[in-house]
């Protein structure tokens, strides 16, 4: 079976290289001719000449000024791209069973870290009250050392730091000035404690995935399987095409059955794990969910 020129393009796009003269990754050039044969393989079953891609549509219009491939061959070819997406996030275990835990993970940590900010905004300001009180110091023997308790010094300190390099050296200059300004002004300035009640007062804010497939699995309230995971996961990511297409446009040209083949061929799952009236019923549900 010879691919097609578009189906060729979606996956010469995806062909892993290596930086500058290296060798790609051998891993991952295994992974993309396995990938790849096994589309081959299965090129017949996905039907993509009963994709339902229109022959014209004013979106085309803006497509052909900007693209070299025929505008219904380009859109068969974002599709293909966006399942090989898929396919390789599967490849490396980046599942979509990450996503609501790792979004409770993070509203978690937010709290603690308010919650601790505060603490140590409280720590800091009763350091300075015992200092102040009965003139005890911790200088370093050598006065000019930096204090990383200190704001400005911790701000020198982290300038420093190696994978800062190339920012410090392009802003040199220029945090040089702010340094020598924000430490020679007699007038009341900022220190750890006041940066510190910036973090503890922190308006709360809702978590959430940024990916649209990743919002699309997140959004489900229901049980799902793994398996069901994946599909919302790629109904979300072919609308994410909604810069270049209408929403909801690429996921159009395709079936139930036509969804359910591409999944079964790009995850390498099992024959029972998608099936035509599956994919409709995720797609009736994701489109009830974006009305609402």
């Amino acid at each position: 079976m010879v691919l097609p020129t578009w189906a060729e393009r979606a996956f010469e796009k995806h062909r892993p290289r290596g930086a500058g003269n290296d060798e790609p990754d051998p891993e991952r050039l295994e992974w993309w001719e396995g990938c790849k044969q096994r589309f081959v393989q299965h090129w017949a079953d996905l039907d993509a000449k009963s994709w339902r891609v229109p022959d014209e549509h004013s979106c085309y219009v803006a497509l052909r000024r900007n693209v070299i491939v025929e505008p219904p061959d380009f859109v068969r070819m974002c599709i293909l791209e966006t399942v090989l997406d898929l396919a390789w996030d599967h490849s490396v275990g980046d599942s979509p069973d990450r996503v609501t835990p790792a979004v409770k993970e993070l509203e978690s940590l937010n709290a603690k870290i308010a919650s601790k900010a505060g603490e140590l905004a409280s720590l800091f300001r009763q350091r300075d009250q015992l200092r102040f009180d009965n003139g005890v110091e911790d200088y370093e023997t050598d006065y000019a050392a930096l204090d990383a308790f200190d704001l400005w010094d911790a701000l020198e300190l982290t300038i420093n730091l190696p994978h800062v390099a190339r920012w410090a050296y392009v802003a040199q200059h220029e945090t040089a000035r702010f340094l020598n300004i924000a430490r020679s002004q007699s007038r009341t300035k900022p220190r750890w404690p006041d940066l510190l009640d910036q973090v503890a007062g922190r308006s709360v804010r809702a978590a959430a995935p940024s990916d649209a497939g990743d919002i699309a699995v997140h959004a489900s309230r229901t049980n799902a399987t793994e398996w069901s995971r994946w599909g919302r996961r790629l109904l979300g990511t072919l609308d994410d095409w909604s810069g270049t297409f209408p929403r909801g446009f690429l996921r159009g040209c395709l079936t139930g059955a036509h969804l359910a083949c591409l999944l079964e061929v790009a995850l390498d799952a099992p024959p029972e794990a998608f099936n035509k009236r599956q994919m409709e019923r995720l797609a009736e549900s994701y489109d009830r969910r974006n009305k609402s």
